[in-house]
């Protein structure tokens, strides 16, 4: 066991973590998953956040789209002609919400007292899962978040992710 550093403090970065071919997931089997995440303390140090994918093997698996408001699954904020990435699931650890015309549209509908800081499940590479309008000669989206929970998360303390697939229940 250890830490992994995705990306550090500083602007401009992307990362991920993929898994390999001997560590994929048989969705027709249960199966219980767990980690820590740590989104430093102060949202000044924060990035925009993070998505937890799970995706279908496909032959040319995407491991990125875009970064910013998309947090490198989805798709493009002024294309309303893309998605993100094909075939996955994410959860999603968003540190910024993106609910205005500067920064992009995919949080609309999210507001809370924790600067619309939230924990989301989406479908990324869903084209049904986008909506899309036109305002100031651009196109604007938002994205479907699920079960939304609101959450402060730049505090500095770990926040532990489980999932507990049960193959039976689909769920």
């Amino acid at each position: 066991m250890g830490v992994v550093t995705i990306t550090p403090s500083k602007g401009n970065q992307i990362g991920s973590i993929w898994s390999t071919d001997k560590n994929v997931l048989d969705f027709s089997e249960d199966f219980y998953l767990s980690t820590y995440l740590n989104f430093e303390d102060g949202r000044d140090k924060s990035g925009d956040g993070m998505a937890f994918l799970l995706q279908a093997v496909t032959a040319e698996p995407v491991w990125f789209t875009n970064g910013a408001e998309s947090l490198g699954y989805l798709g493009k904020q002024r294309d309303d002609k893309t998605v993100g990435i094909p075939n996955s699931l994410a959860i999603e650890f968003d540190l910024f919400g993106n609910k205005a015309d500067f920064d992009g549209w995919f949080d609309r509908g999210i507001s809370n007292d924790f600067y619309n800081q939230h924990i989301a499940y989406l479908w990324p590479g869903d084209a049904n899962a986008y909506e899309n309008w036109s305002a100031w000669l651009n196109t604007q989206r938002a994205v479907e978040h699920h079960q939304t929970i609101d959450q402060l998360l730049t505090v500095g303390k770990w926040v532990k992710l489980e999932i507990n697939w049960q193959a039976a229940e689909k769920n």
